[in-house]
C-alpha cells in the first residue's frame, strides 16, 4: 500500500509540475533527453535469440520483451519525470517511474533522483509466484553533455529488489531473495540531417541472491554481465521512429542467470538479442 500512494503523490507532484509551468506562460527550454519539454514513446520489443534452457517454474515463451510499454516523460522546470506501463506476456503491467531533479549547466545535464517498478498481476498469471514477479526501489544519476551533433551520456541505476515466492510443492513453499542489481551504461546519440545513430555499453551487476525453503538453501554469487545497443532511426518533426538491437555478452550459466536476473520492465535481460522498435512524439 505505501508504494501505491508513493505513485500517487508523484502523479500529483507531476500534474502540479504541468500546471505551474503552463501557468506561467514560460518558454520552453531545450532538454538533452527531448527535442520539446515533454514526450511520449511506444515501444515493442522482439526476442531475436532466446536461451537454450529455461527455469522449471516457467515457459519460455512467458520471458519474451514486453508487446507494448508506453512511456510519458520529460523536464518541467528542474523536475525530471517518467512514468511507463509495459505490458508483459504471462503476467499483465508492469509500472515504473523515475522521479528526479534536472539541472543544466551549459552543454551538461545532471539528473539524479529515485526509480520504482511495481508488477501486476491476476492469479491465472503464469509469472505470478515465480522470481519474475518483483518490485524493486533504486536510484537513478545521469550526466550528460550536449555536443553539436552529438549527446553523450553516462548513467548509473542501483535496484534493490522485493523478495518473492519461487514455487511450491506439497505444501513446502520455496522464497528467493535478491541482494541489489546494478546498471552502469556510458552512451552516445548522433542526429544530422534528420537522422539518428545511437550506442551504448552498460555493465550489470546482478547481486548475491539467495533460494530458500525447509528443506534446503543455496545462493547464486553476484555476477557481472556486458550488453550493447546499437540503433538508428530518422526525425519527422516532433516524430521519431528508431529500431534498437541490444546484446548480452557471454553468459555461462544460462539457468543460475535466469533465476538471478529477473528484469521483464523497464530493462529487459531476458533473451540473448533482442530487437526493439520505438516511436516518440516530443511536445
Amino acid at each position: 500500500m505505501k508504494i501505491y500512494w508513493w505513485v500517487i503523490m508523484m502523479f500529483f507532484v507531476t500534474t502540479l509540475s504541468f500546471s505551474f509551468y503552463g501557468a506561467e506562460g514560460g518558454e520552453k527550454k531545450e532538454s538533452s533527453s527531448v527535442v520539446g519539454n515533454y514526450y511520449l514513446k511506444f515501444s515493442s520489443g522482439y526476442a531475436v535469440t532466446s536461451w537454450e534452457n529455461s527455469p522449471i517454474t516457467v515457459d519460455q515463451k512467458y520471458l519474451a520483451p514486453p508487446i507494448f510499454r508506453l512511456d510519458l516523460g520529460g523536464v518541467a522546470e528542474i523536475y525530471e519525470f517518467r512514468y511507463s506501463a509495459g505490458y508483459v506476456r504471462g503476467m499483465g503491467a508492469i509500472i515504473s517511474s523515475d522521479q528526479m531533479l534536472h539541472m543544466n549547466l551549459k552543454i551538461v545535464t545532471l539528473a539524479a533522483g529515485g526509480e520504482i517498478v511495481w508488477p501486476t498481476a491476476s492469479d491465472e498469471s503464469k509469472l505470478k509466484d515465480t522470481q519474475y514477479y518483483r518490485g524493486s526501489l533504486g536510484f537513478v544519476g545521469r550526466v550528460t553533455v550536449d555536443l553539436l551533433l552529438a549527446d553523450i551520456y553516462a548513467e548509473y541505476r542501483q535496484r534493490t529488489l522485493s523478495d518473492t515466492p519461487l514455487i511450491k510443492i506439497e505444501g513446502i513453499e520455496t522464497s528467493i531473495g535478491h541482494e541489489y542489481d546494478r546498471f552502469t551504461k556510458l552512451g552516445a546519440t548522433f542526429s544530422l540531417l534528420g537522422l539518428k545513430a545511437l550506442g551504448e555499453v552498460t555493465w550489470i551487476k546482478l547481486g548475491n541472491t539467495a533460494i530458500l525453503s525447509k528443506e534446503f538453501s543455496t545462493t547464486l554469487p553476484e555476477d557481472d554481465i556486458f550488453r550493447i545497443t546499437l540503433g538508428g532511426g530518422l526525425s519527422i518533426g516532433r516524430i521519431e521512429l528508431l529500431i534498437k538491437y541490444q546484446r548480452l555478452l557471454d553468459i555461462e550459466d544460462e539457468v543460475a542467470y535466469l533465476y538471478q536476473s529477473t528484469h521483464l520492465s523497464p530493462d529487459y535481460l531476458m533473451s540473448k538479442n533482442t530487437i526493439f522498435v520505438e516511436a516518440v512524439w516530443k511536445f
